[in-house]
């Protein structure tokens, strides 16, 4: 995902937990998120409420991208603005990269 997006032009970067991917959010400008239900340290579901509740990452877009979700957190997730769910065993890179696209208005430098 990562070295598809990179190719296409986003700055993208991917991060083994949910502590990192706060850390990494706090020490930049970012356009969009994907993240994972199941994360080490902290899921995205708590991640994802965390970032609700800044100002900042209020209306960041978010794309989850998961294989163990369960209906209860995918729902949880698009309570929280979460634009569109893709389950690893059945999704389309090329889709995916499409919805990048369309959440951050194509934003690739």
């Amino acid at each position: 995902v990562v070295l598809m997006l990179q190719r296409a032009g986003y700055e993208a970067y991917c991060v083994p937990n949910g502590r990192v991917a706060l850390s990494t959010l706090l020490g930049g400008n970012w356009d969009a998120a994907i993240l994972d239900v199941r994360m080490p340290d902290m899921d995205g579901i708590n991640l994802l409420q965390i970032m609700r509740s800044y100002l900042r990452w209020h209306a960041m877009p978010v794309l989850l991208l998961t294989a163990h979700a369960s209906e209860a957190q995918i729902e949880q997730a698009k309570r929280l603005g979460v634009r569109q769910v893709f389950h690893k065993a059945n999704y389309e890179l090329a889709d995916l990269g499409r919805a990048v696209d369309e959440v951050t208005g194509g934003a690739a430098s």
